[in-house]
């Protein structure tokens, strides 16, 4: 049997979505990728194509939209050098860098359940792919993800990730998120639970 991969089911599904530049430059500065050193070297070693030119002439436009399958890419290298644990503190650097410093003070007026119910205009601003939430109670929110074609598991781990960090930056604590559906590798879709707790 042929081993499945990105490029042999291309043609059985529907068009990969895709990601605005903020995203990408995110990761890469959060890694340490966007001065020179051994991470940087390795991601020029491991891209190709235009994905490699834009990063080696730092060219990435932040409002501009770009192939999903480039933040695969940039993603499974992270995992492959730094490790799939050091995957999340990438991500919640690159969240809490991407938000800013003066929305950063703003998302502190928000509730933790507030910001939950943004979460899909949020997703939007910066891919292709539909989300939604539905608010279970005091400190529970389930939110899912759909329409995310060219998403692979580590695309996956970082949408989680990155709620938890944007949950974590409106106050709350003893965050979790559980997986209910999808979010493996091909996966267009998932589903999580995510709770919270508020300090006084």
């Amino acid at each position: 049997m042929a081993r499945r991969t990105w490029s042999s089911i291309a043609g059985a599904m529907p068009p990969e979505i895709k990601v605005k530049g903020t995203v990408l430059s995110g990761l890469i500065r959060a890694a340490d990728a966007h001065v020179p050193g051994e991470t940087r070297d390795g991601l020029l070693r491991t891209v190709n194509g235009e994905l490699h030119n834009i990063i080696e002439t730092k060219s990435i436009g932040p409002t501009v939209w770009y192939p999903v399958a480039w933040h695969r890419e940039i993603l499974g290298y992270l995992v492959g050098e730094l490790g799939a644990e050091r995957l999340g503190d990438v991500v919640r650097r690159s969240t809490r860098d991407n938000v800013g410093t003066v929305h950063r003070a703003l998302m502190r007026m928000f509730s933790p359940a507030t910001l939950m119910g943004r979460t899909a205009l949020i997703f939007g601003a910066f891919f292709g792919g539909r989300c939604e939430t539905k608010e279970r109670g005091p400190g529970i929110t389930d939110i899912s993800w759909s329409g995310c074609h060219g998403f692979d598991k580590n695309c996956w781990v970082a949408q989680r990730t990155t709620v938890e960090e944007l949950v974590a930056m409106s106050g709350a604590r003893q965050i979790h998120s559980k997986l209910l559906a999808g979010g493996r590798d091909y996966d267009a879709e998932m589903s999580v639970e995510i709770t919270w707790q508020v300090t006084a």
